[in-house]
């Protein structure tokens, strides 16, 4: 089953992609920046920091807003060691899926709950496709992106829409970077509580198991490291975190194949159609969403072309899809009608190896916190800089205790992790890969190239879609 649906996942797809690469979008011939533009070492080291020290890939400080893998939910950005090193498409396409890949996987069997096994994955490919559609719509406006320019999301909004538009794309990433945020502290008060909670009822400290204590405790202890000059430091949280992800994955399917059996099977839901699907929705949108990091790859790439940047969205959308499915299945063949919206949650603490796990995986989010946080800071420094005159050591310090502190107190108040991610999914998420791309693509295609009335017409269908879905979605998130 497993095997039929990769395959059946991958080449649906691919042949969606491969049609709007044929029909929607221009010939190859005319694709490319101009024959002025900077070759893919340039483009690269415009890109880069423009330091000699080691920096996190698209983290620009010509361009304060680009933003690269720090929305991953719990894979951290990979660090380069060489500002001149380019990958090809294997490297690119783990290094997108790592992007896609992060928490979000503890609410996929809770999407299955709520959708159904067949919903689930026709779904899956749908908004895989649609996700990749909008990313090749970005690619296909670099060659109308001035060479001088560092290439990111925020470069392309202000070339297709001005200031405006530049400010209003930098705001959607600095509310997805600080819903994300959000997230983490979420899944860190998910995993802690329940062990605090295991060692400290039957003693006078039991109140310090409180999801506030705990939440409010591991605020304080990552703070230190929210106030880092430079992150370059903390790139092997990259590899923790996805040798914790990849620990309790296998644990789970382990779990599922031990316990599964035909009744089990039988009392799965194929279809669903209740309101569960709207509020289950905005959580595949989110999964998906990776626009922000896709001209960080691009010009990370060997030898970067639009056809090869199709292979790199293709496979990784394919394997996070696969990986999303057969987890979410496999989560909701465990527990059934009792799958929690964090899976976490479904599992007890009488396993000591899972407890392990847990704990692995609480600490891998903690430790990619202050990453996350780090473009952020960035950002709220900036905001800080028009109100009032500080010393940088203190306007850096000010800036992450401002961004902690709320986010720490949204994380107490939140009701649990999948309307955190529900909602990112129905606003931030909803907005940058399906109303910016086809917007800005427009804006531009109608200046530079009006006659190709079919590729307007899609992203029109796209942008109309997006707006639509933003409001519907907020409104079954918040009432769900």
């Amino acid at each position: 089953f497993f095997f039929f649906f990769f395959f059946f996942f991958s080449r649906l797809t691919a042949m969606s992609v491969s049609f709007g690469e044929t029909y929607l979008t221009f010939p190859p011939g005319t694709l490319g920046r101009s024959s002025s533009a900077p070759g893919p070492a340039q483009a690269r080291a415009d890109f880069q920091f423009g330091r000699s020290h080691t920096a996190p890939i698209g983290l620009s400080r010509e361009d304060p807003f680009a933003v690269s893998h720090a929305r991953s939910m719990l894979l951290p950005p990979i660090v380069m060691k060489d500002d001149t090193q380019s990958t090809g498409v294997m490297g690119a396409s783990v290094t997108l899926a790592q992007t896609v890949l992060g928490a979000c996987i503890l609410s996929m069997p809770h999407v299955v709950q709520k959708m159904g096994v067949v919903n689930t994955a026709v779904l899956l490919v749908a908004g895989a496709a649609l996700n990749t559609y909008t990313m090749m719509l970005m690619i296909h406006c670099v060659q109308w992106l001035p060479p001088s320019r560092p290439l990111s999301f925020t470069t392309l909004a202000e070339v297709a829409c001005g200031w405006k538009g530049r400010w209003l794309t930098s705001a959607v990433i600095a509310l997805d970077l600080w819903g994300a945020l959000v997230s983490f502290m979420v899944v860190i008060g998910d995993v802690a509580v329940p062990v605090f909670h295991h060692l400290l009822h039957h003693t006078q400290f039991g109140w310090m198991a409180s999801r506030c204590v705990v939440i409010s405790v591991a605020s304080i202890l990552i703070f230190p490291l929210c106030c880092l000059q430079s992150m370059a430091s903390m790139a092997f949280t990259s590899y923790f975190g996805m040798l914790s992800l990849l620990a309790f994955v296998t644990y789970v399917l382990m779990d599922s194949v031990a316990y599964a059996s035909l009744n089990t099977l039988e009392a799965m839901h194929l279809s669903q159609w209740g309101p569960g699907l709207y509020t289950a929705l905005p959580l595949l949108v989110f999964s998906f969403t990776a626009q922000f990091n896709i001209y960080p790859i691009y010009t990370s790439l060997r030898n970067p072309t639009p056809q090869r940047m199709l292979r790199v969205c293709v496979c990784a959308v394919t394997c996070s899809g696969t990986f999303f499915m057969v987890f979410g299945f496999m989560g909701y063949l465990l527990f059934l009608e009792d799958t929690q919206g964090n899976v976490l949650f479904n599992f007890g603490m009488h396993d000591l190896l899972f407890n392990i796990v847990r704990v692995m995986f609480g600490v891998a989010v903690a430790l990619a916190y202050p990453l996350c946080l780090f473009e952020l800071r960035s950002m709220t420094e900036g905001l800080l800089a028009t109100c009032c005159t500080l010393p940088p050591r203190a306007s850096l310090i000010l800036a992450a205790f401002l961004v902690v502190l709320s986010t720490t107190i949204t994380a107490v108040l939140a009701p649990g992790l999948d309307f955190v991610f529900g909602l990112i999914g129905a606003t931030t998420a909803t907005t940058m890969s399906f109303i910016l791309p086809p917007a800005f693509f427009l804006s531009l295609c109608q200046a530079h190239a009006p006659s190709h009335t079919l590729a307007i017409g899609v992203a029109v269908v796209t942008l109309v879609g997006g707006v639509v879905a933003v409001p519907v979605f907020t409104f079954f998130t918040a009432i769900g």
